[in-house]
């Protein structure tokens, strides 16, 4: 496979079917994903389709809902007073700051931290689902960070076929897993806010994830390989250090969502022809 056509699957995130050779456990993974995925795009769609019809983006949506929240309290309050419940030992401040709250996300923006919360949601959720079949496949004492490194020891002839056909490396495997077990870890332990230990960590192996991407992809062998290559992000594009910043939260883009997917997806389809 040339180059540039190779640099196309990286960012596909369709699933290859079970088939024949799939065993129980590549089955529902596939069909957890795929769930996962018309979810996900079906929430999307129905936003689309709330905007298109009421005029009311995010911003003002949020915003509507969180004094609907503070209004249902005050109703509860209210009926508990009129039916004589003392709710003094029970009465709690739910008021919330949303500038203070929006203040976490680098763009300010209501519209961009829904989509990127949907965006963190779905890569928690297939992080989990590829961390548990491939813990099953290797060890289930295998620590996190060598998950992806037990494979490759484990399936040597199922892994080569991903270089052979994707130009999927075992160093841009390895460096990619360390990138996206170290973001699992700052959504999962630090609430997703970026502390200065995180982000030092984080900036690290995407460093070192751009120059296996780099060298994953490297060779243009025709006119049609350049072609692709300018269609698709290349590595300075990816993991936007500018906002990576200490005290905000961090969202995964669609762009390191696709790879996460398209990778790990494809490295699991060749371990189950076995």
């Amino acid at each position: 496979m040339k180059i540039g056509d190779a640099m196309l699957y990286i960012y596909d995130v369709t699933i290859d079917a079970p088939n024949e050779k799939s065993s129980t456990w590549y089955k529902n993974f596939h069909d957890a994903f795929c769930m996962c995925q018309l979810v996900n795009n079906g929430i999307f769609s129905l936003l689309d389709l709330f905007e298109a019809d009421t005029g009311v983006g995010a911003d003002i949506l949020i915003r509507e809902i969180m004094l609907g929240m503070n209004s249902r309290v005050n109703d509860v309050n209210n009926i508990h007073e009129f039916l004589g419940v003392d709710i003094r030992d029970f009465n709690k401040n739910v008021e919330m700051d949303i500038e203070r709250i929006i203040g976490l996300s680098v763009s300010g923006s209501w519209s961009e931290s829904l989509k990127g919360f949907l965006n963190i949601w779905e890569f928690i959720f297939i992080f989990c689902l590829f961390e548990g079949a491939a813990r099953n496949l290797v060890s289930r004492k295998t620590l996190m960070r060598k998950v992806v490194p037990s494979i490759f020891e484990k399936y040597p002839d199922q892994v080569r076929m991903l270089d052979l056909e994707f130009c999927f490396t075992e160093d841009l495997y390895l460096r990619a897993w360390n990138v996206f077990v170290s973001l699992r870890n700052i959504y999962s332990h630090s609430h997703g806010v970026m502390d200065a230990k995180s982000r030092s960590d984080l900036v690290k192996r995407i460093t070192e994830f751009r120059s296996a991407y780099e060298n994953s992809f490297n060779e243009s062998q025709s006119e049609n390989s350049l072609i692709l290559e300018a269609m698709s992000p290349g590595s300075d594009d990816l993991f936007d250090e500018d906002k990576i910043q200490n005290g905000k939260f961090y969202f995964i883009e669609d762009k390191e969502l696709n790879i996460f997917k398209s990778l790990f997806t494809k490295l699991l389809w060749a371990v189950s022809q076995n």
